[in-house]
């Protein structure tokens, strides 16, 4: 098979083998927490998985800034291999991950100390307190290494290794799965044995990258290297990437009023329904996320190249495939919901019934959710923080949490699992409205031919 480069031409075809590598990593990666909530649902019952449901927002929230650093950075070093500035990516690109790895280090030992009122804070009463702690303590010791393996799903595609990533993520699922196995079927330990389960793969996802590219001889495009502490850098990666740290961040507030809501409409069944849609919602958003973070350093490369006409096909073509996409996964999610909830659930006869309901109603967002997940990380490609963050801002923060407290009032309990559909059809209209007004300021408005690079 021809390699594929960043420097190419992309058909639809290039667009997707290029991409499909990080897609079937995301997915894998999403999967094996998956099978975390599975084990924990069926062996250790409803009470710990809604307290696994409650603490997970504010681990995934401190996970977040992998992804801003990722992101941010990868726009940026594909953005100085455009230019041909080798030896500054590379200094970029060593610097971004060692200062983020330490930077998981003090956030993680804050926020064990932190569990219990944090828990408290998120809703959790005296009957979930205790397993929200437990579990919460012990994930959030490998949180500086699953930050460093976040941040290299887009940093794997900028060195054009791919395929690590790949290797990466199945190392991770197999941790865990048998992990999960072991501890908590065979040895009954329980939510504790998941937890532990967890941090296995949370540290195979980050040594594994950091092990690879210590390696002087790895036909990587990007190497670690003595390099400075770079104040500029840092800016520019975290403001380019704050989109994608305030996607996720407020990804996990909105989970967080989510389940606050919830408690108060439905109970702990509430919580265990949203729980599951969660779990079957990351594999669904995998597809769009690892296709957007593989097109990402494509963007930054051809942007810095001056290949304006590049750019212009990869957005129009990626577009047309999330468009498509979308359609077939809201299909696939009416078709299957019942499915998945006797996965989940299929000990408690109404919860199910509950979550079956909710999860048809919830499946319509996903035919808008690729458009507005892609947008925003082309922005961040273009180094256009600040579009890409008014994206992920306006998506959570005001048309969500606007949506969950208002259409319940309005057209009672049910609606609330409408309220992500509502905040995708109002952030498709940001999102047509940016793409439009910004085309003039990066060229990519105006159709012109399309020379075909082969390498």
């Amino acid at each position: 098979m021809t390699k594929i480069h960043l420097s190419d031409h992309f058909s639809f075809g290039r667009l997707v083998l290029f991409a499909l590598p990080n897609i079937i990593t995301m997915v894998i990666s999403n999967t094996y927490s998956i099978v975390d909530g599975y084990f924990i649902s069926n062996f250790s019952g409803k009470s710990a998985f809604s307290s696994v449901n409650i603490i997970m927002p504010f681990l995934m929230a401190i996970a977040s800034f992998g992804y801003m650093f990722g992101a941010g950075g990868s726009a940026l070093i594909s953005s100085l291999l455009g230019k041909k500035e080798k030896e500054k990516a590379d200094q970029v690109f060593t610097f971004l991950v060692f200062f983020l790895l330490g930077l998981g280090i003090v956030l993680s030992i804050t926020a064990y100390f932190l569990m219990n009122p944090v828990a408290r804070m998120l809703g959790a009463n005296d009957s979930l307190i205790d397993n929200c702690v437990l579990y919460g303590q012990t994930v959030i010791l490998a949180m500086p290494l699953l930050m460093v393996g976040n941040a290299f799903q887009t940093l794997y595609v900028t060195s054009e290794k791919a395929h690590i990533g790949l290797i990466s993520s199945l190392t991770c699922g197999i941790f865990n799965v048998l992990g999960d196995f072991l501890l908590v079927y065979v040895f009954k330990l329980g939510l504790k044995g998941a937890a532990i389960a967890t941090v296995c793969a949370w540290c195979a996802a980050g040594l594994i990258p950091l092990i690879y590219y210590s390696i002087r001889k790895n036909t990587s495009l990007l190497h670690f290297r003595k390099c400075p502490f770079d104040f500029k850098s840092l800016g520019k990666a975290m403001g380019n990437g704050s989109s994608e740290m305030l996607s996720n961040l407020s990804t996990s507030i909105v989970s967080i009023c989510f389940n606050s809501q919830l408690m108060k409409l439905y109970g702990e069944d509430g919580v265990a329904a949203y729980g599951v849609i969660m779990y079957v919602s990351y594999i669904y958003l995998a597809v769009f996320l690892g296709y957007s973070i593989s097109i990402n350093p494509l963007i930054g490369y051809h942007y810095g190249s001056n290949n304006k006409e590049e750019v212009r096909n990869i957005l129009h073509k990626s577009l047309i495939l999330n468009i498509i996409t979308g359609l077939v996964m809201m299909v696939l999610a009416e078709a299957c919901a019942k499915v998945f909830a006797n996965i989940f659930v299929s000990y408690d006869e109404d919860l199910c019934n509950l979550t079956t309901k909710a999860l048809r109603l919830y499946s319509f967002c996903f035919i808008f959710s690729g458009i507005n997940i892609f947008t925003s990380s082309f922005f961040t490609g273009l180094n256009d923080g600040l579009d890409s963050a008014i994206i992920s801002f306006s998506r959570a923060l005001v048309f969500e949490l606007l949506a969950i407290y208002t259409l319940p009032l309005i057209f009672g309990t049910e609606a609330i699992w409408l309220s992500l559909l509502m905040s995708e059809i109002l952030l498709l209209i940001v999102t047509v409205t940016l793409l439009l007004v910004r085309k003039k300021k990066y060229g990519y408005g105006k159709q012109t031919k399309v020379i075909e690079k082969h390498t």
